[in-house]
């Protein structure tokens, strides 16, 4: 816990997030027009860590940081309220989130309202991701398996090779993420190939205002492509999000099956940059805090 006062003045208290405050975080974000359920809130607090600040008791501001690894780690949902935007609040949570990260690789998803915040600590431009909406998803065709590849539902036991995928790549270690995904409620398909080796995945599950996809893990962006179209049935006639990496062909399908780009958040980095996947790549993200 940690007493500060803003440049007007008033004392500030930073403390340690709890799961009690995930209601007051809840309320946070919808006021800044964020679509995030309470349900969405306890998913992504399950595996990460963060800081509050209040004032008079009041929770005025948020930051997570998820830790993936002994080297990596995430930064998100740094959100203050409108009425003390402005006053310096988003850089004293940011403070206190990066003081328990030295010695990390850290990586965020910035909106241009919070990227001039970032580059303050150090982080720089390094990619970007694509948010696209369809809604609602109309009854679209799942695209053509070759007959050397196959899908099917995953398993709870598939967690050490989906760990393994989504390691390679990702660039994090996030076992518990990957069982969160694989214990119920989430719909998750695998790719296999002729001697049913697990060569991709992809999750669609309950968010915000509908569902979304992510992650998508595959080797190519056409194994991608049979995965995110693997998952369409269960979207049907929803709202349906997926947060896609730098990837146009991708992005050209998409828009083609009538999805409709809304923003485009930039990837920032501090510290050395996670070497370039081989033999799997990240298509698709989790959501834009845990990556």
């Amino acid at each position: 816990m940690a007493l500060v006062t803003t440049p007007d003045g008033d004392a500030l208290q930073l403390r340690e997030m709890t799961s009690r405050d995930l209601p007051a975080a809840h309320r946070l974000s919808s006021r800044v027009g964020w679509s995030h359920r309470p349900e969405d809130w306890q998913f992504i607090f399950q595996s990460g860590q963060g800081w509050i600040a209040e004032i008079d008791g009041r929770v005025i501001g948020c930051a997570l940081y998820w830790l993936w690894g002994e080297s990596v780690a995430t930064v998100g949902m740094v959100i203050v309220s409108p009425d003390w935007q402005g006053k310096r609040i988003g850089f004293l949570l940011m403070s206190k989130i990066m003081s328990c990260l030295e010695g990390y690789q850290v990586r965020l998803h910035a909106t241009p309202m919070g990227k001039g915040l970032y580059q303050k600590f150090g982080f720089k431009d390094t990619g970007m991701i694509t948010q696209y909406q369809i809604n609602p998803l109309p009854q679209l065709q799942a695209c053509a398996i070759p007959a050397t590849l196959s899908v099917r539902l995953a398993y709870p036991s598939d967690k050490g090779s989906l760990t393994a995928l989504d390691t390679l790549a990702t660039g994090l270690f996030r076992p518990e993420v990957i069982g969160q995904i694989l214990a119920g409620g989430i719909k998750t398909i695998v790719l296999l190939d002729k001697q049913q080796q697990i060569t991709g995945f992809a999750a669609c599950r309950k968010f915000g205002r509908g569902v979304v996809i992510g992650p998508v893990a595959a080797a190519n962006t056409e194994q991608a492509k049979i995965l995110i179209s693997q998952l369409f049935s269960a979207a049907t006639g929803l709202f349906l999000r997926i947060d896609i990496t730098d990837n146009p062909p991708l992005a050209h399908w998409l828009e083609a099956l009538g999805f409709t780009s809304v923003s485009i958040p930039r990837v920032m980095d501090k510290g050395r940059r996670p070497a370039e996947p081989t033999g799997c790549s990240n298509f698709a993200i989790v959501t834009q805090s845990l990556g």
